[in-house]
């Protein structure tokens, strides 16, 4: 394959895996000033953010972009929360890069990237401190507005030329400021081969978008609910109330309120669970969101209410020991149950698979008990 034709798959792959990240989102092949054919993720419902970009690899890895207070407008809903930018430059502990993205622009073009020689931080606060007063800046203003910014660190002195060609030679009448900021993820390369990678950069996103204070709905798969939760009252997306532990068992404690809404049929394999009583001893209840997630921030209410109890034998509860859910705890019941709904179909598949190894085992077994 040429080298053209390999990055046009390289760039198909980056566009399928951020179909993947938000099925029901937009998501397009981008051309884009500095940089070669982007996969672009438009984000919607967001203020203070457009896009996401999985861009082509480089020497750090793969990295996954998203540029906060990319026009002026983002910027006032940026920067007039002070909480919002602390919780968006403390990502950085967490692994993401932010540094400043300073740019002019017209109409809906960006112009005329610079270099601040300020911090991270130090930008930031000078943009808290003055987004209020800043507005687009007519020709007649330009030199001046210019010489301000480059005392104050905010544009660097050598990128004057290129203002000229992007507006000064031209017939441009004004030109609006752009105090963005850039993130940027990098991805290993050895994790683009893992079967999970989209929902690694799911994870990734939706940490730095709840950072933002953005919606995440978006990113959250659509049109893949399943039909289960329908039966419950509310139709499994309100709140029920936590089942009362009695003795601590499924049959006799917390699981006869999840057979009325769930019915007496294992959800996973299907098995009759109501009878006979052989069947009814081999009743179990398992948590779709497990348990274990209230130990990273999940609602415990949420997790232990009967919108996330379902009817499980216990040979499926026991393959389901092994699942993990990674995803970001999420802010809302609704997203709750969108999550929800997404593993019960993960779960169902992976009880599938974990039931072809057991016939598989218990085969070799049988064989080697006969004659």
């Amino acid at each position: 394959m040429s080298a053209a034709g390999e990055d046009l798959a390289a760039l198909a792959q980056r566009v399928r895996w951020l179909q993947l990240v938000a099925p029901a989102a937009l998501v397009r092949a981008e051309s884009d000033r500095g940089f070669h054919d982007r996969a672009q993720l438009v984000l919607e419902d967001t203020s203070s953010v457009k896009f996401a970009y999985l861009d082509a690899a480089e020497e750090c890895g793969l990295p996954l972009r998203i540029y906060p207070a990319d026009t002026l407008e983002q910027a006032r809903v940026f920067y007039r929360d002070p909480g919002r930018v602390e919780k968006t430059l403390a990502i950085r502990d967490s692994g993401w890069e932010i540094r400043p993205n300073f740019h002019w622009g017209f109409r809906e073009r960006g112009l005329c990237w610079t270099q601040s020689s300020l911090t991270t931080d130090e930008y930031a606060t000078y943009w808290v401190d003055r987004i209020d007063d800043t507005r687009e800046v007519r020709r007649d203003e330009w030199e001046s507005e210019l010489d301000r910014l480059i005392e104050d660190g905010i544009f660097s002195g050598a990128d004057r030329t290129q203002f000229d060609l992007d507006f000064t030679q031209t017939r441009r009448h004004r030109a609006v400021p752009r105090p963005g900021i850039a993130a940027v993820w990098y991805f290993m390369l050895g994790e683009t081969h893992e079967s999970d990678f989209a929902a690694r950069v799911r994870t990734v996103l939706v940490q730095a978008l709840r950072a933002l204070g953005e919606p995440v709905a978006i990113l959250m798969p659509k049109g893949r609910e399943d039909p289960l939760f329908a039966r419950y009252r509310g139709g499994g997306r309100e709140l029920l109330g936590v089942p009362a532990s009695g003795d601590g068992t499924s049959r006799h404690g917390y699981g006869p309120p999840v057979l009325e809404e769930c019915g007496d049929h294992c959800v996973y394999c299907g098995r009759a669970l109501g009878e006979p009583y052989e069947s009814w001893l081999d009743f179990s209840v398992d948590h779709v969101i497990p348990v274990g997630t209230v130990q990273r921030g999940y609602s415990r209410e949420w997790v232990s209410d009967l919108i996330n109890l379902v009817t499980a034998c216990r040979a499926c509860n026991e393959f389901l020991n092994q699942y993990k859910v990674d995803d970001p705890p999420p802010s809302d019941v609704e997203e709750f149950c969108v999550l929800r709904d997404r593993h019960l179909l993960a779960k169902k598949a992976w009880v599938q698979t974990r039931h072809q190894q057991e016939r598989a085992r218990y085969a070799r077994w049988r064989d080697g008990r006969s004659p």
